[in-house]
């Protein structure tokens, strides 16, 4: 839904020059897709990607080889474009990203948001490695979802070559692979936007600076699904039901595999419920044991 919200969000006369990565999408979805984007302000291209670039690269247990297609898409569009902005697909987008695409890069290689969970190293699971690989613990950490890149400095700079390398050498150090990676290879040349620009679910969870949290998700442009997103049994994210809203007017599903989709979901939902409350039970059975 990410392409979709964006699309139906821009401003009058805005042409959307969309690029989706094929990394071996199935016929059936890439119609979806096709059906989903044939919009009057889209122009929809393919990139053909071959996942197995990637099989000595690591990868987090939440993610899969497709995490790693971000570093190929500036060498991809080099020559036929001068930026670029990569969007995760977990993301629903509530803003006009015009606005996004306006802001004025200066020269540096890209513009990112700091990460709503772990804002600077020292928050990071990895700081130990990343402070050996020349950061600081003060030092902002970005999240990787959203990527407004300036290709012609990435390519100039080797960001690719650098990132790959790295995470052939210490990836398996990493905790969030190509995120660490990346902000190892561009400290010092990334500039922080606005964290409204990629709003992720701590935001809307955690407990400290509730006002500042509240005021964030009130002025966000885009949401960022991490962690369990909708359409997946056990997500519990306020925002799910206007995501469900835009998979149901997005044409993603013709009507009979809307309900039928509705439908799993529900059950989906229930084994989940089921098997979570089964765990807590057996957790009290066996604390009681111990006592």
């Amino acid at each position: 839904m990410t392409l979709y919200s964006a699309a139906i969000n821009v401003k009058e006369n805005t042409i959307i020059n969309a690029y989706v990565v094929d990394a071996g999408i199935k016929t059936k979805t890439r119609k979806r897709f096709e059906r989903t984007l044939d919009l009057p302000n889209v122009s929809l291209s393919w990139l053909k990607i071959d996942l197995s670039n990637f099989v000595d690269l690591p990868i987090s247990p939440w993610t899969s080889k497709a995490a790693h297609v971000r570093l190929m898409l500036p060498g991809l569009l080099a020559g036929k474009r001068d930026k670029l902005l990569y969007l995760d697909s977990d993301m629903m987008v509530l803003g006009d990203i015009s606005k996004l695409w306006e802001i004025p890069m200066n020269g540096i290689c890209i513009l990112a948001c700091q990460d709503g969970k772990y804002p600077q190293v020292e928050n990071c699971q990895a700081r130990d490695i990343l402070v050996e690989l020349g950061m600081k613990l003060s030092d902002p950490y970005f999240n990787s979802g959203l990527l407004l890149i300036n290709i012609l400095r990435w390519q100039k700079l080797g960001i690719t070559k650098k990132t790959i390398r790295l995470l052939q050498e210490k990836g398996v150090l990493f905790s969030h692979k190509n995120q660490d990676a990346l902000n190892v290879v561009l400290l010092n040349e990334w500039n922080p936007i606005d964290i409204i620009w990629n709003v992720g679910t701590p935001h809307f969870f955690s407990s400290s600076n509730f006002d500042k949290n509240k005021n964030i998700v009130e002025k966000a442009q885009i949401i960022h699904f991490t962690g369990r997103p909708p359409g997946f049994a056990g997500c519990v994210h306020p925002r799910k039901q206007q995501f469900n809203i835009h998979v149901k007017k997005s044409g993603w599903f013709i009507y009979p595999e809307y309900l039928l989709w509705k439908l799993e979901l529900i059950w989906k939902n229930l084994i989940f419920d089921f098997k979570k409350l089964i765990s807590g039970f057996l957790r009290k059975i066996k604390s009681s044991l111990q006592q």
